[in-house]
This record gives C-alpha cells, structure tokens and sequence, in this order.
C-alpha cells in the first residue's frame, strides 16, 4: 500500500464523545482523530477498553445518535470519482449515498443488529430494497439472497429462521454477511468475534478476510487482540485515551514499538518460551470528563517531560509511514 495514493476514507480532526447525565459535563472519547484508509488495506485500531475504539468506527460509520455527539471535525469518503463530506449529512442522507454500498459496519454484539421479531431473510430484503433493488417479488429477492448466502457459505436454511435459534457464532456471520451484501469499498469492524469461543472467532475473522479480500475491499478492524492484528492487519493505528498516538505498518510497530505506550502496551504480553514476569502499565487511564493537560498518557510515562505536562505533542511522521505523538521524537529543542 502506497501512502502516495488517494485515501478512500479520510477523517480530520474528529472530536466526539458522550453526553453525561446530571450536568456532569461531556466525556471527549476521541479528541482531534486524524487518520487516513486506503484501498485494499487491512487497518487495526488497538488500545486498552475504553480508550475510544468502537466510538471512532461509529463517528466513521456516521452512526452518531444521543448519547454520543460529534462536536467538530469531518470525514471525507470517496465515492466513485466524488469526493463525499459525510459528516454534513443526515442519517438519511448517509443511508442512501454511503451505508451498506460504500462504507459498511460489523458491530461487536450481533442480537443488537438483528430484530428478534424478524425472520433473517427480512432483514436481508430491508438492505435490497433501502439500496434501490426492487424485485418484482419478495420471492425473487430471497432467490438473489439465498444464492449470495451459498456463494458464502451460509445454508440457505437459515433464511427462514429467527435471530434467536441461531447459535452466536451464526449470528454473527449473518451480520457479516449483511454488512458485505452490497459490496462495500471500506468495512468497519467493531469487535466482531466478540463473546465467541475461540474457534468460532478464528472462522468468523477467516471469513471477513476472505471476503474483504474477494472483493477488494478495505477492512477496518477493532480489537484489543494484540495476536489478531499480528495475523491479518497491514498498518495499526495504536489508541490511548481518546487519540492516536502511534499509526504504522504492523510489522514495524510490533518489532519497534515508538510510543511509550505502545512499548508498555505490547511488553504486557505473553511471550512463547519468555518465563520473564509481564508487567501491566502503571496507573490508571484518565478521565475522560477532565482529562490531563498536556500529553493525556504523561502521568503514567516513564519518559515524561516538563513539556509533556503542558502541550498536547501531536502526530508527526518520523519516519516513512510512521506517525508518532511524543516529544522524544521531536529535536533538542523540545525536551526542555
């Protein structure tokens, strides 16, 4: 993947969070995001629970509805030869220029996506028609549904059933499925094995690749699965507290990891044949209601300097392809 080439996804500046009940102010769960998708790509979005993933991929989507909000910045998507600013968008609007054809979403719990009232094959219809495929008949629809679902791997048997006598790991691959009907350029991937066993995971994710990489498609991919995104991710884009803080290849983050935190992050993992005792990250993340000024990881930071206390470093590139915010990696002049 070229960084010369034109993103397809390209989010600016994004601040969003999450209205607090009882005048207890605004919690900013993603503060002045910057980051760029590109075709063909495999992205993951790492970082301890809590630091912001999962609200990133919904401002991304455009799924934004109370609690959450999205306070300033925008998101550019592009769309055939268009270059689309979907942020100005209703929801409406989003639905029938972007959802499902352009950009597409795997949320991490299944049963939340799915109507339990609604057999699955109702709710594959729903998409068609909302994107413009109308049938003559429903039955002709089931007929295009039913051989997409083959195509797949899926029985055409699970058409007719309920969410609820379905198994979590099928579930979870009818929304994948769903969320790949209209053959998107991005998929946004929230958690996506999420509760399942082990070997249900390795499939749900080998079927997402597979997919993705049928259609050339790109995949954004949220986990805390350190492991995972060694697998199947290309770049990472490393969070703490609400920002970016690291964005490179993934090979290159997992052999020389910049950012203190992504150094600490990756030496609390299990190593194969290391008897050396993991130590966990010292401290406590930040509030997010008033969080630290300065560099919002200082507190815990071995590295931590004067400047760091005061002024938000910011992501710059230190070398080709990586983006690092810390003051370690900007001159003399900044360590004072």
């Amino acid at each position: 993947m070229s960084t010369k080439e034109e993103p397809l996804v390209m989010v600016r500046n994004i601040v969003g969070g999450y209205i607090v009940s009882g005048s207890r102010g605004f919690l900013e769960a993603v503060s002045r995001v910057t980051l760029d998708i590109y075709a063909n790509e495999i992205i993951g979005i790492a970082g301890e629970s809590g630091c912001g993933k999962s609200t990133l991929v919904k401002i991304m989507y455009g799924f934004i509805r109370k609690p959450l909000v999205l306070t300033s910045g925008k998101i550019y998507v592009k769309k055939d030869s268009d270059l689309l600013e979907i942020t100005s968008m209703d929801e409406d609007e989003r639905r029938k220029k972007i959802w499902w054809r352009v950009l597409s979403y795997i949320p991490q719990n299944s049963m939340s996506v799915l109507n339990p009232v609604k057999r699955i094959k109702d709710h594959f219809i729903e998409i068609l028609k909302a994107q413009g495929r109308n049938y003559i008949t429903n039955k002709d629809a089931i007929e295009a549904i039913a051989s997409y679902m083959e195509e797949i791997g899926l029985p055409r048997e699970v058409l007719n059933a309920y969410p609820h006598q379905l198994s979590g790991g099928m579930r979870q691959r009818v929304v994948t499925s769903m969320a790949l009907i209209m053959r998107p350029r991005v998929v946004l991937a929230d958690e996506p094995t999420t509760g399942l066993d082990v070997v249900v995971q390795r499939g749900i994710i080998q079927n997402i690749v597979e997919s993705i990489r049928r259609l050339g498609s790109s995949l954004v991919l949220v986990s805390h699965d350190i492991g995972l995104h060694a697998m199947i991710t290309d770049r990472m884009a490393i969070m703490y507290a609400g920002k970016i803080v690291e964005v490179g290849r993934t090979i290159d983050i997992l052999r020389k990891p910049l950012h203190p935190y992504t150094q600490a992050l990756l030496e609390s993992l299990p190593r194969l044949g290391d008897k050396k005792p993991r130590e966990g990250l010292r401290g406590m993340p930040p509030n997010l209601i008033s969080p630290p000024p300065g560099c919002r990881f200082h507190p815990r930071c071995p590295f931590a300097m004067d400047i760091c206390k005061k002024v938000e470093p910011g992501l710059v590139e230190v070398e080709p392809g990586r983006l690092v915010s810390c003051y370690i990696y900007r001159g003399e002049e900044h360590r004072r």
